[in-house]
C-alpha cells in the first residue's frame, strides 16, 4: 500500500493520493465494466456534497460525472442536477465557452419535469432565459425562437420574460433590421413606453417641453442626489 498510496499532511488531517497516475489509472481499470457507471455517479455524488457552492469551478467535474448516470438519478437528485446544470451554463457562459454552456443547459433542460411551467417555474424560467443567451452568442438563431416562444407562452409578466424578449430583439436584429425595430417598440409599449407611428417636429417639441418642466429648476448637484432608478420594466 505505501507503494500505491502517498500521504499527504494537510493541517492534522491526513489524505492519501496516488503515487502515480499510471497507478491511477491501473486501478480504475480494475472495476468492473459493469459497475463504471455507478463508480461514477457515487463519485460525483460525493464531490456534489463537497462543493462549497453551486457557482464553484468544481461544478463542471461534478456535471460530467453525474452525467454517466443520468437515468440513475432520483426526482429531487434531477432537480438538484439541472441547477447544477444552469450554474455550469452561467460560468461558461461568463469565459465566453458558449457550445459549452449550451450543453450544459441543454442537459438541465432535459431533466426539468414534465409540468415544469407549474411545478419548477422559477428553475425553468432562469434556465430557459440563459439558454436563450447562449444560442443567441452561437448564433443559434432557430433555437433562440423555440426558446423564446417557451418563455413568452408560459411566463407569468413582463418583467419575468423581460430578458428573452430582449435577446429575441438581439436575435431579430441580426437577421431581420425592420422585425426587430417592431418587436423592440411591442417590447417597449408592454413596459408602458409608447413611440408614435410616425414621429414629427410636434413630437419633438412635446417632448423637450415636457423635459424642461420635468427638470425645472434642478441643479446638477440636486440631479447627483436623486435616488438610483431601480424599476425593472425601465432599467434593462
Amino acid at each position: 500500500r505505501s507503494v500505491l498510496l502517498c500521504p499527504s499532511y494537510v493541517t492534522d488531517s491526513i489524505i492519501c493520493r496516488f503515487s502515480h497516475d499510471k497507478v491511477q489509472q491501473a486501478c480504475y481499470q480494475l472495476i468492473p465494466d459493469s459497475d463504471v457507471q455507478l463508480f461514477r455517479l457515487n463519485l460525483g455524488r460525493r464531490l456534489w456534497e463537497l462543493l462549497p457552492e453551486p457557482n464553484d469551478v468544481g461544478v463542471f467535474l461534478v456535471v460530467k460525472l453525474l452525467c454517466q448516470g443520468l437515468d440513475l438519478l432520483g426526482d429531487d437528485e434531477r432537480e438538484g442536477m439541472c441547477r447544477l446544470c444552469l450554474s455550469a451554463g452561467q460560468l461558461a457562459t461568463q469565459s465566453s465557452a458558449f457550445l459549452a454552456a449550451k450543453d450544459y443547459l441543454e442537459i438541465g433542460i432535459s431533466l426539468l419535469g414534465p409540468r415544469r411551467w407549474r411545478d419548477q417555474y422559477e428553475l425553468s424560467l432562469n434556465i430557459y432565459s440563459a439558454s436563450a443567451e447562449v444560442l443567441y452568442c452561437n448564433g443559434d438563431f432557430e433555437g433562440v425562437d423555440d426558446v423564446i416562444e417557451q418563455i413568452e407562452q408560459h411566463g407569468r409578466s413582463v418583467n419575468d420574460k423581460l430578458n428573452a424578449l430582449t435577446i429575441n430583439v438581439c436575435s431579430l436584429g441580426a437577421r431581420n433590421p425592420l422585425r426587430a425595430v417592431d418587436a423592440a417598440l411591442a417590447l417597449l409599449k408592454q413596459l408602458g413606453q409608447s413611440f408614435p407611428g410616425k414621429i414629427g417636429v410636434r413630437h419633438i417639441v412635446r417632448g423637450l417641453l415636457r423635459t424642461k418642466w420635468m427638470v425645472g429648476k434642478l441643479t446638477p448637484k440636486d440631479a447627483l442626489k436623486l435616488p438610483l432608478l431601480e424599476d425593472p420594466s425601465v432599467v434593462m
